[in-house]
């Protein structure tokens, strides 16, 4: 809940906005999920912890977990995807 309703929800809000990014990744691998979300974070100008940390909270419900790209391609895309869907629902 710390990182994705402090500062007044911007974590929640970086999920939020890098789910449909996610979504459209066809080629489901950690090089290509680590390279969409760091274009993603250079266009809206953030740093790659400030939307991979709230994704890791979404898809573990903590804030550790080994990496971050590894872990969403060993889950796979429909999973990540209802994990970021359930932690939004929460938090909304």
């Amino acid at each position: 809940e710390k990182v994705l309703r402090k500062q007044e929800g911007q974590g929640a809000s970086a999920l939020r906005e890098i789910r449909p990014v996610l979504e459209v990744i066809d080629n489901w691998v950690a090089t290509e999920l680590e390279a969409n979300v760091s274009r993603h974070c250079e266009r809206v100008g953030l740093a790659l912890g400030k939307i991979a940390q709230p994704i890791r909270v979404a898809i573990s419900g903590t804030t550790v977990s080994p990496p971050i790209f590894e872990s969403l391609e060993m889950l796979g895309k429909a999973r990540t995807l209802r994990r970021i869907d359930r932690c939004l629902a929460t938090v909304d």
